[in-house]
């Protein structure tokens, strides 16, 4: 059996993330923990101050699915998992 992964998403959002994971959560052992609009701040980690630029990053279902455990595993974000993943590739090439 797969460890289960938790989603926490605000109550505003929740319409949107079942209509657009659907297959994903069911199949993939994934719970949902559902909060206040209001509170959904206090789940979040404290910002970062850093300079930051956007990069998209198209992913398939299965792709965002392995890097969201990596990160539940390492106990941080996905964003978090991401820049790491970039800052790693980029020194990489930097060398």
């Amino acid at each position: 059996m797969q460890t289960p992964v938790v989603l926490i998403t605000s109550r505003s959002n929740i319409q949107t993330i079942l209509e657009e994971l659907e297959e994903v959560l069911v199949e993939n052992n994934i719970l949902i923990r559902i909060v206040e609009d209001e509170d959904f701040p206090k789940f979040l980690p404290k910002l970062d101050t850093r300079k930051k630029q956007d990069v998209p990053v198209d992913l398939t279902d299965e792709q965002f699915l392995a890097l969201a455990k990596i990160a539940h595993e390492k106990d941080i974000t996905i964003n978090e998992l991401a820049e790491d993943i970039i800052r790693q590739e980029v020194a990489k090439h930097e060398k």
